[in-house]
C-alpha cells in the first residue's frame, strides 16, 4: 500500500512539473527569438540577450497595456543607434496600443536600449551577441 501511495505521489508531481504553469526561469545564454510584453508602464523583462540576426517581439498587453511610443534610447529620450532596427531608430518611434505586437530583427552585435517616450521608466536592454 505504501509503494502504491509513493508511486501515485511521484506521478502527480511529475504531472505538475510537466504541465508547468508560468515559466519563471530565465533562459540561459542568447536566444534566436524573444518576446517581451508591455503593461501599463513597464516591460515584463528588463533585458534580453539575442543571437545576431535574432528577433524581438514587443507586445502591448490586451488587458493591462497602454499607449506606448518606443524608441532606441534611455529614460524616455531617443538616442540614435545606427545598427538598431530602423523603425525604433527614429525620434518619432513606434506607437503601440493595447493588443499591438511588432517584431524587430537585430542584425549587428551590440547593446541596444529601448525606452518609452511616454513612460520614461520603461527601459529594456537588448544585448546581441555573435
Amino acid at each position: 500500500m505504501r509503494k502504491l501511495f509513493l508511486a501515485t505521489v511521484c506521478i502527480l508531481a511529475l504531472g505538475l512539473v510537466a504541465c508547468g504553469g508560468k515559466n519563471t526561469t530565465a533562459a540561459t545564454g542568447p536566444v534566436q527569438a524573444a518576446t517581451v510584453t508591455m503593461e501599463a508602464s513597464t516591460f515584463t523583462a528588463s533585458s534580453v540577450t539575442l543571437k545576431v540576426g535574432g528577433t524581438l517581439t514587443l507586445t502591448d498587453d490586451k488587458t493591462n497595456g497602454a499607449t506606448h511610443i518606443l524608441v532606441l534610447g534611455q529614460n524616455g529620450t531617443y538616442v540614435s543607434s545606427p545598427n538598431g532596427p530602423a523603425a525604433l531608430n527614429d525620434p518619432n518611434g513606434v506607437t503601440f496600443t493595447q493588443g499591438d505586437s511588432h517584431t524587430y530583427t537585430f542584425a549587428t552585435a551590440g547593446t541596444y536600449m529601448i525606452t518609452c517616450t511616454i513612460h520614461p521608466t520603461m527601459n529594456l536592454t537588448v544585448t546581441v551577441v555573435s
